[in-house]
């Protein structure tokens, strides 16, 4: 091994530092196409959002078709080709891969036909959630359930998306005495720092610049042979949006993926959902409610199938709300949406005496919202905002408006 390989592997060292919680190797087995962080301040969402971007780059991700790349079963069918099915009778419905939650009930992960791959691997001692006998896959490139010979799955788009309020700056350089020393400014946005912690260096071929919100990574798995199956290399593209930016700007091709860290403009999240449709992708979001909150909770939290709360919020709300809380509660319905609610105490690298110090608010709203991410609907209040779509009607399609001036 030479010094230039050796730096490479030293560059991996920050993605053997971090600890694996409960929370996130749950996160790290959500096959659902919205999954929403609902979380206090300083509990890690940011950190779980991106690490499974670089996860997903280097092919890592349990969910195969997560990753940028994966292998899959050319006669490979699931519930949303059927048609494709009754079309073509060599095509088989495969079956499940699943994991027991912690309340012992299952949840599928992907399918058997459907398998992950990668030039490097963590180590033994990284904690890995989802080495998968049926997910890894087999040397001799068939289907471990159909025997048919596996296929690389071909990406119509390398794009990822994270949007966030503003656009992430150029770092600055502080100087003493006229010379640099070496430090740099704390960005406002907090997505690309937290992403480039996690990503080796080595994978960046261009960084964002002043005039191009973009950064251009080279695939860690390009230009490999993967038993008789040869991967050509392409760029990956992680794309940053900010939300005062008008709707078309963020028009375009398709995405591999979308991350939207605090809440956007709705019409800025309605523009994302066609860009998602040609690999069935999915959208993350990560916030800390507020009184500004809007459509996020509607849209997302209400709706939501599937929820996982840490055994600190489930002690909170039960404290609050003097009703039995779960850890893992499912709801009736098929909405493929899953919320995480974690608190500021879940974040392993915070000492529970600072939070205590720094999280005591006066006002046990304030609390509920900073330190546990909890929405005032879920204390049974109503937001105040007044929106003419909302709590209003047309008199003149309701036939109101004659009534108005009638003597009652």
């Amino acid at each position: 091994m030479n010094s230039q390989d050796q730096e490479k592997i030293n560059q991996f060292e920050p993605l053997l530092s971090f600890k694996w919680t409960w929370v996130l190797k749950l996160f790290f087995n959500m096959p659902f196409d919205k999954i929403g962080f609902f979380t206090g301040n300083q509990s890690t969402k940011t950190f779980a959002c991106t690490l499974n971007y670089v996860f997903r780059l280097m092919g890592w991700h349990p969910i195969p078709r997560k990753n940028v790349l994966y292998f899959e079963c050319p006669k490979f069918v699931d519930e949303k080709n059927e048609a494709e099915k009754k079309e073509d009778d060599s095509l088989i419905l495969h079956p499940w891969v699943t994991r027991n939650l912690p309340d012992q009930s299952k949840i599928k992960i992907h399918r058997e036909g459907e398998y992950l791959d990668s030039v490097i691997y963590p180590g033994p001692k990284f904690g890995y959630p989802g080495r998968y006998p049926k997910s890894k896959r087999p040397e001799n490139n068939l289907c471990t359930f159909c025997g048919e010979k596996l296929q690389i799955h071909k990406r119509k788009t390398r794009i990822f998306r994270f949007g966030s309020e503003i656009l992430p700056e150029d770092k600055e350089s502080t100087t003493q005495h006229g010379s640099d020393i070496g430090q740099s400014t704390e960005t406002k946005n907090t997505v690309y720092p937290e992403f480039k912690k996690w990503l080796p260096p080595f994978l960046i071929k261009s960084d964002i610049s002043s005039r191009r919100k973009t950064m251009i990574l080279y695939d860690p798995n390009g230009n490999n042979h993967f038993g008789d199956l040869f991967y050509p290399a392409s760029d990956i593209v992680i794309e940053f949006i900010a939300y005062h930016q008008t709707v078309k700007s963020g028009a375009g091709v398709q995405r591999l993926s979308c991350y939207l860290d605090e809440e956007s403009p709705i019409d800025i999240y309605e523009e994302q959902m066609p860009r998602l449709v040609a690999e069935d992708a999915d959208i993350l979001f990560s916030l800390t409610p507020a009184e500004a909150m809007s459509w996020t909770f509607d849209e997302i939290f209400e709706r939501a199938q599937l929820y996982i709360r840490t055994k600190t919020i489930c002690d909170y709300l039960r404290k609050k709300e003097k009703r039995d809380i779960k850890q893992v509660e499912w709801r009736d319905n098929d909405n493929d949406i899953v919320v995480i609610q974690a608190a500021t105490d879940d974040n392993p690298t915070l000492s529970k005496k600072a939070i205590e110090k720094k999280m005591f608010f006066d006002d046990e709203e304030t609390v509920a919202i900073r330190r546990y991410g909890i929405f005032k609907q879920s204390t049974g209040r109503i937001f105040n905002d007044f929106s003419y779509k909302v709590h209003s009607i047309d008199f003149n399609e309701y036939g109101l408006n004659n009534m108005m001036f009638q003597d009652f």
